[in-house]
């Protein structure tokens, strides 16, 4: 498999976590980097969701440091200490909780 069959994984940024997500016939995949979460829905080898780094109240990006991923949620410290907890749902959609 080349990279071409997945052209929304991000490759010019370090892979922070990345994983396997359940509930979706095995075709869900999470890729986490410093700039975002991408939800890949592998039956189809495109972007299902995204969720961006949020900016600060400078409008300049805040990195995400560290991430969890387990089969159903993401957990996520931003630069800075916050802390974000994020849902997969049903339909590949993320659900974002502070």
């Amino acid at each position: 498999m080349t990279q071409d069959h997945f052209p929304d994984l991000e490759r010019d940024c370090p892979t922070i976590a990345a994983g396997n997500l359940d509930g979706y016939d095995g075709n869900a995949f999470v890729q986490v980097t410093h700039r975002r979460v991408v939800i890949i829905d592998l039956s189809i080898g495109a972007k299902a969701a995204e969720w961006p780094a949020p900016n600060n109240s400078r409008r300049s990006k805040v990195a995400i440091t560290v991430a969890c991923v387990n089969p159903t949620q993401i957990a996520l410290a931003l630069q800075g200490g916050e802390l974000v907890y994020l849902i997969i749902d049903k339909d590949m959609r993320v659900i974002e909780q502070r």
